[in-house]
């Protein structure tokens, strides 16, 4: 642990302290990693019918909550697993560049490559 020594220059004090700070950058998905999520790509035009059938959240049906832009009809939109939806081009270049959760809520965006795999179910007698 890093304490008030005189040696806080020292190399070792450095990595230290980048443990304790930890990952600086936020953890994102790669482009495979989204388009092989498995979320759910719509026309902007079937938001309402979604809402209705309670399959996206009524905050995300008349504009993006990213670029804050209303929808266009013949818009792409990303149904994230959370029930928000997004702009697909918004939510991605979140998902790739800024970081993979939900804008809205921050519920975990898609699942990486280093994520531990899912618990298994226990096996019944």
């Amino acid at each position: 642990m890093v304490t008030g020594s005189d040696n806080l220059d020292s190399y070792e004090a450095l990595w230290e302290l980048a443990e304790l700070l930890g990952q600086v950058k936020p953890p994102t998905a790669t482009h495979e990693e989204v388009d092989n999520s498995g979320l759910q790509i719509i026309k902007a035009s079937d938001l309402s019918r979604y809402e209705e059938e309670g399959r996206i959240a009524s905050n995300c049906v008349d504009r993006c909550l990213v670029c804050l832009d209303d929808y266009e009809p013949d818009h792409d939109v990303r149904v994230m697993t959370c029930r928000h939806a997004f702009h697909k081009e918004c939510v991605d270049k979140w998902l790739t560049v800024g970081r993979n959760n939900c804008p809205a809520c921050r519920t975990k965006g898609v699942n990486v490559s280093g994520d531990p795999p899912p618990p298994s179910e226990p096996a019944t007698a």
